[in-house]
């Protein structure tokens, strides 16, 4: 998708976006189209010098972990500055927006008031200014009595109730009906307690998925556990229903899964799924299906709204079908059925608007996916779970976050725990912004102070979007200006040192390795060193040295910091002009003292497997290792020894951990680091 802009007699390549195309039109190398492909299918995509105005704000929030749901306050509009909403996730997570403000975490209290950290929460409901309700797996029922303002466990919860609940709603007209919905045919009611309803015996056992009220219609979908059917019932009062136009529709849309339903005070109502989107204008009008639905995606949440043109959606999609067929066992005669585990969050996604001629627009602006795996590039898009918009679609909130899976088996639970994030965007993103600033960093305690940071990585070359605001960039610089400004304070960091990558995968090129010192240069005042990652390894040193060359010694060739000295007996050979050391050691000289500084290369997996591409040309870096620690020890002076790779063997991540790392961490406790 990347495209080539001709500048006097050479060639510049600049970013592209989704899969690149057949065709495309320019006025001039600035302004142009291109036809692309995305995860919703083709596209077409205006080149521009300036970029699109946003269509929402990403909004601070205090927790980390996926919100699932969300509702405003009743009586209030959706995302007007005066409106409050409550949204909520797993690991107990709820969250309130307070107009004025912005999102303050809420806890869970148990009975004896000790907040509760682990609900999945998947649904929440706001049915009246005193009263919410939040529902989830395992039977979680929890109830915000806004008298007393706290979270507690609704009493009204069947007894014994453990069944994994999605979804529950209310009627915009009356605050005491209402419903919450789950696996296996879980359809409860609510009232003094929450009672299971009578549902059409043709649906028995399927999963509800979603349940939203249209005007005072109550819609909810159903989904066969395997898969093979699905569709929407309905109750105006008097009882559940199976939607049979909804049945009709589907039916010429064999592989249609429905998943999530949303509508609209008026009755007009959406129902959306895997490559299909159902609308509904009103209760007296027919259902129809969306002229142009984005194909090859699951529509997870949707927010009706109308427009000059009729009923129109905006809708969170998923890149693959959602939820995964589950494989039930057959019943066994006398034993319990089989409890299946509530459904996993889909990883990331795209949030489409539907334009008046029904074509889709990406209001996330990151539908990027890679050519050869499909995965999100070059940014990464959380995805988004819940929708609260106004009747026009152009006001309110969307909230969301990503989970990342790894697939190293024991070490899954630890990594799924330390990549989670949760986002609350508002439309429109002028609506109302959120304050900002910065907090001051005391250093007044008097002690050595230098900034460590690492790992600001593309996970593959990314030099070609360098003007995409990429995390990798934003990152890596923030981090450096914002350290620099503390070292301006008396017992400020001294230096900032960086243990790399650039790149998760493959070595550094020159264009790539160019781009990391530019985005590692700081401002003018603090040292930035830095360790070798593994894309500086190999054929990866040349760039890296060549691009970090000017940096100051005895990193690179450049001017030596008026606090740093390097050791007289390991002056150590200095590398040709231009060019870098991979370790070296030097000490820092200030306010509360001496430390000697030892930068190691263990990046290849070893300081072994590093030898052979020392700079200097030490035979051996152990041994020159333990030079190093003696000498600080001879001149007094403690030592830190920094490097790339992690020497904890019980870390989180094993495949980052150096295979000598039980060795040299014996090493430094021996050597008095």
């Amino acid at each position: 998708g990347n495209r080539l802009v001709l500048q006097g007699t050479e060639f510049r390549r600049e970013p592209g976006i989704g899969l690149g195309g057949p065709s495309a039109a320019f006025t001039d190398p600035q302004y142009g189209w291109l036809v692309t492909s995305g995860r919703a299918g083709a596209a077409l995509v205006r080149i521009s010098p300036t970029r699109q105005r946003a269509s929402r704000t990403t909004w601070p929030l205090p927790i980390r972990r996926p919100l699932m749901a969300i509702t405003t306050e009743p009586g209030k509009v959706p995302g007007a500055g005066d409106a409050s909403a409550i949204a909520v996730g797993i690991d107990g997570s709820v969250t309130r927006f307070r107009p004025g403000s912005g999102w303050a975490s809420e806890a869970l209290l148990d009975s004896n008031g000790v907040r509760q950290r682990t609900p999945r929460l998947r649904g929440v409901a706001w049915p009246e200014a005193s009263r919410a309700h939040a529902v989830g797996a395992d039977g979680e029922m929890w109830l915000w009595d806004g008298t007393t303002g706290l979270w507690e466990r609704d009493q009204a919860r069947p007894l014994d109730f453990d069944g994994n609940l999605v979804s529950v709603a209310f009627s915009p007209s009356d605050p005491f009906r209402g419903y919450a919905v789950g696996d296996a045919g879980v359809m409860l009611r609510y009232g003094k307690t929450w009672e299971q309803e009578t549902l059409p015996p043709e649906i028995a056992g399927a999963d509800l998925t979603s349940v939203a009220f249209a005007g005072n219609r109550a819609y909810a979908v159903f989904r066969a556990p395997d898969g093979l059917r699905s569709g929407v019932i309905y109750n105006d009062g008097g009882g559940w229903q199976v939607d049979q136009d909804v049945a009709a529709l589907i039916t010429d849309a064999p592989q249609a899964a429905l998943l999530t339903v949303a509508g609209l005070p008026d009755g007009g109502v959406v129902v959306g799924g895997y490559s299909i989107l159902l609308k509904r204008s009103g209760p007296n009008d027919r259902w129809t299906t969306s002229d142009t639905p984005p194909s090859d995606v699951s529509i997870v949440a949707a927010a009706p709204f109308r427009d000059e043109t009729g009923l129109r959606a905006v809708i969170s999609v998923f890149s693959r079908p959602y939820p995964a067929n589950r494989d039930i066992a057959a019943p066994v005669p006398g034993e319990s059925p089989q409890v299946l585990p509530a459904f996993p969050l889909p990883l990331y996604g795209t949030v489409l608007r539907e334009g008046p001629d029904g074509s889709w627009r990406d209001d996330s602006g990151t539908d990027l996916p890679d050519a050869a795996t499909g995965d999100e590039e070059p940014l990464f898009s959380d995805q988004v779970y819940a929708l609260a918009l106004d009747t026009t679609g152009k006001q309110g909130w969307a909230v969301g976050g990503a989970v990342v899976r790894a697939d190293d088996g024991e070490n899954a639970v630890e990594e799924r725990e330390r990549l989670q994030t949760a986002v609350a965007f508002r439309y429109p993103a002028d609506t109302v912004t959120p304050s900002s600033g910065t907090a001051p960093v005391p250093v007044t305690t008097p002690r050595v102070r230098f900034a460590i940071g690492g790992h600001a990585a593309c996970r593959k070359a990314c030099a070609d979007q360098a003007n995409l605001d990429l995390a990798a960039d934003v990152g890596l610089r923030t981090t450096i200006e914002a350290a620099s400004t503390v070292a301006t304070q008396p017992g400020g960091p001294r230096a900032f040192i960086y243990t790399g990558p650039r790149l998760e995968n493959g070595l550094l090129t020159t264009r790539e390795a160019r781009r990391f010192a530019l985005a590692a240069t700081p401002p003018a005042g603090l040292p930035v060193f830095a360790a070798t990652g593994a894309d500086a390894s190999g054929a990866g040193f040349a760039p890296f040295s060549s691009a970090f060359g000017a940096f100051p010694a005895p990193f690179g060739g450049g001017p030596q910091p008026p606090n740093v000295s390097t050791p007289a007996d390991l002056p150590g050979v200095a590398p040709a002009p231009g060019q870098t050391r991979n370790h070296y050691t030097f000490s820092s000289v200030g306010l509360h003292g001496s430390v000697r500084v030892i930068v190691i290369n263990n990046a290849p997996g070893s300081l072994a497997a590093a030898d052979p591409d020392n700079v200097p040309a030490d035979p051996s870096q152990r041994e020159w290792l333990i030079n190093a620690l003696r000498s600080a020890k001879a001149a007094g002076l403690p030592a830190i020894v920094v490097g790339n790779r992690d020497l904890n063997v019980r870390g989180a991540n094993k495949n980052h951990i150096a295979t000598d790392a039980a060795d040299i961490a014996q090493l430094l406790v021996d050597e008095g680091a």
